[in-house]
């Protein structure tokens, strides 16, 4: 037989070789035990401690939680007492002015003449306005002539005159108000207007 007949596969392992690589790894029982067995004593006060330290923070969080609850109601509560403190007070300078109105009024009937029942009027309005003012509530100031300004003012009439230009307060029907320098009530006023006849003429060319 030549070389060329020769079997030229490789040998086939022996029947055994390779399980070794895949059987299973042997633990010992005692190796078992360290790693799955009851926790060490050392274990048991890590856990105890930890477990009081628990314990110790969600008290903390409930007594934070009640402190929380027990201001935010007191504050609300003496929020309503100094806004009902402050009412009363304000009543209170009222009934005063409504005093000062009654003796106008009673005095008014004592046959006195017109110039004494006005001067007593004007104080009586005097001390309400400084009573207002006192609370943050004051008037809007508007003087004849003065520019008309929609923030403040309300036209319900237009008056025409040639004494003051257009778009000018003519008169003042009813005061207006501020409340901490917000509007509280527009003032009531009358605008000015040309005269009908001068605003055609300026409206017509000249020939």
């Amino acid at each position: 037989m030549s070389n060329k007949d020769k079997d030229t596969h490789p040998p086939e392992p022996p029947p055994d070789a390779g399980l070794a690589e895949t059987e299973p790894v042997e633990t010992s029982a005692a190796e078992s035990t360290d790693s799955f067995g009851p926790p060490t004593p050392e274990e048991l006060a890590e856990l105890r401690r930890k477990a009081a330290e628990y314990d110790a923070l969600y008290d903390k969080f409930q007594r934070a939680a009640a402190d929380f609850q027990n201001s935010r109601k007191r504050l609300q509560r003496l929020a309503e007492e100094q806004s009902a403190f402050a009412i009363e007070e304000f009543a209170k300078e009222l009934l005063r002015v409504s005093d000062d109105l009654s003796r106008a009024a009673a005095a008014a009937g004592e046959h006195q003449t017109v110039e004494a029942i006005l001067d007593g009027l004007h104080l009586v309005e005097k001390d309400l306005y400084d009573v207002m003012a006192r609370h943050g509530i004051t008037l809007i100031a508007v003087e004849r002539g003065d520019p008309f300004d929609p923030a403040y003012h309300e036209a319900v009439s237009v008056r025409e005159t040639d004494d003051l230009e257009p778009n000018r307060i003519a008169e003042e029907v009813r005061k207006g108000f501020l409340i901490h320098q917000r509007l509280l009530r527009a003032a009531h006023v009358v605008v000015s207007a040309p005269p009908a006849g001068q605003s055609d003429a300026q409206a017509s060319p000249e020939e």
